[in-house]
């Protein structure tokens, strides 16, 4: 009678035992068989190679007599030695036969033993020219027809040309900057072919303040004033210009100007940028420095400024450069500015105490 252990027999319980001890034992010897153990490993020495030793002994004693066991970890020794020269193999050269040319006897006789060549009637042909010479290429076409006209012929009818006007004209008014002056007729002043020519006195266009510049062309109806201030591309600032165009001013086609045309402009007056010294308490004979944001003429400005004390008028003069230089700070401004734009002047005789200093610059 069998046993039952819950709802498996016994006998299956010892089976599934059986098997899983079978399992384990197999897995134990497949490591076995391709791990070799430590003690196992194999170590491939090979010699030190000299001169001596031939190749046939170098493959006996890297023979391994059980190729499993190299699978495993092995150790590797390996001698390196000097090399030794390949001897230049020699390479005999060709000589060279000594001859001598042939006579032309010789060759003469060489060339009588040669066949006989024959000519053949395709070997010469006439030069391939055209039946005619080919004109070449022309454009257009050929009008008949008589120059000059004859007197028969109609004349264009007279055109009107009317009064000269001014179209445009620049600049105008208030602005910060005035690189030129542009004057547009309506009629053409010059001929196309004398832009370049520009004769002074037959300028219809007058600028006040007089100033140095080239008055040009620009087309047969534009004229242009550009000022020639040397470094200075512009008109100079704080000044005020007029522009007159008079009456009766007359075209290249007879029409003229009804009325005189005038305009104004003016460039901006100077502006203070820089004073020094200012506020505070100061010593009784202190270098004066003011800077403006334009080119000034130093003896007109200077002459204009006033110096008080408590309302009273102070003599003042330019400073030298020796003063300037033993001032560092106003040294620092005078490095830092322009000759042109600054002043930099003192008291002729020591400020009173405890006085209060204006410096006027008039307009």
């Amino acid at each position: 009678m069998s046993q039952k252990i819950g709802r498996f027999p016994l006998w299956s319980l010892i089976l599934v035992i059986i098997l899983i001890i079978g399992a384990i034992f197999a897995i134990f010897i497949s490591r076995e068989t391709r791990i070799p153990r430590g003690d196992d490993r194999t170590t491939v020495n090979i010699p030190i190679i000299d001169n001596q030793t031939n190749s046939s002994t170098i493959e006996n004693v890297a023979a391994v007599s059980n190729p499993l066991a190299v699978r495993g970890t092995a150790s590797l020794r390996l001698a390196l030695s000097e090399g030794q020269e390949v001897a230049q193999q020699a390479v005999e050269s060709v000589s060279v036969a000594d001859g001598e040319p042939l006579t032309d006897e010789d060759a003469q006789q060489i060339i009588d033993r040669l066949p006989e060549i024959t000519a053949v009637s395709s070997d010469t042909l006439d030069f391939n020219l055209p039946d005619a010479p080919i004109p070449p290429p022309r454009t257009g076409s050929t009008i008949d027809q008589p120059f000059p006209l004859t007197s028969g012929q109609a004349t264009p009818e007279p055109v009107e040309v009317g009064p000269l006007e001014v179209l445009r004209f620049s600049p105008e008014g208030e602005l910060p900057i005035a690189p030129f002056v542009n004057v547009t007729f309506s009629q053409p002043m010059v001929p196309l072919t004398s832009l370049d020519v520009v004769n002074a006195a037959d300028l219809p266009v007058t600028v006040s303040p007089d100033l140095p510049g080239t008055w040009k062309w620009i087309s047969p109806q534009t004229l242009r004033f550009e000022y020639d201030g040397g470094e200075m591309e512009r008109f100079p600032k704080a000044t005020h210009y007029e522009v007159t165009i008079p009456a009766g001013t007359q075209s290249a086609a007879g029409g003229e100007l009804a009325n005189t045309v005038a305009w104004t402009f003016s460039t901006p007056p100077v502006k203070l940028t820089q004073s020094y010294p200012s506020g505070g308490t100061r010593p009784l004979d202190p270098l004066f420095f003011v800077a403006f944001d334009q080119k000034i003429d130093l003896q007109t400005v200077f002459s204009k400024m006033q110096v008080t004390a408590d309302g009273q008028q102070v003599a003042v003069q330019l400073a030298t450069e020796d003063e300037i230089a033993a001032n560092k700070q106003v040294d620092q401004m005078v490095e830092n500015g322009r000759s042109d734009q600054f002043i930099v002047f003192r008291a002729q005789q020591s400020l009173p105490k405890d006085a209060e200093i204006l410096v006027t610059i008039p307009s």
